[in-house]
């Protein structure tokens, strides 16, 4: 009997095993990609981040350009665990969680009326806080825990 000839269910089983994990790893590159570009935005500019960060009115004055540096090293360090596969449901987890915070407070700032700079990827023009702004760091935190999902579904293949 000729075992190297698949049958029909294994062959969908396989082919959509592949297919799960190219979205995931497309997944892991838009979400780490995403936090590798916003810190290293947020380095170039920390006092426009620190400006940013005090906008939000969220930390005891004279603390921001500290939680600008945490911040943005943080994303830095968890971008790039996403991106180069490094224990990828600790970094999953972390980006959920840095995304999920981050679209938490522009909701917040959206429902208290504030027109600031939402700070997402440096200074930009249009960067205001609006549904526009709000709905990339919800869709990133969705992704992202998706990443965490398929992550424990399978971690042989993400570690």
């Amino acid at each position: 009997m000729n075992t190297s000839i698949k049958s029909s269910e294994s062959l969908q089983t396989s082919s959509h095993v592949d297919w799960f994990f190219a979205v995931a790893r497309l997944a892991r590159f838009i979400a780490g990609g995403t936090l590798c570009v916003s810190a290293i935005l947020h380095m170039q500019q920390p006092y426009f981040f620190s400006h940013t960060i005090a906008t939000y009115t969220l930390l005891p004055s004279g603390t921001e350009f500290l939680a600008s540096i945490v911040i943005s090293s943080a994303q830095l360090a968890i971008g790039i665990g996403l991106t180069f596969r490094r224990n990828v449901r600790v970094h999953a987890a972390g980006a959920t969680g840095v995304f999920t915070v981050f679209s938490v407070l522009q909701l917040w700032l959206l429902w208290r009326g504030d027109n600031v700079d939402c700070g997402c990827f440096g200074y930009t023009p249009d960067g205001v806080v609006g549904l526009r702004s709000v709905s990339l760091p919800i869709f990133l935190a969705i992704l992202s825990a998706w990443i965490f999902y398929a992550a424990c579904r399978v971690p042989s293949r993400f570690q």
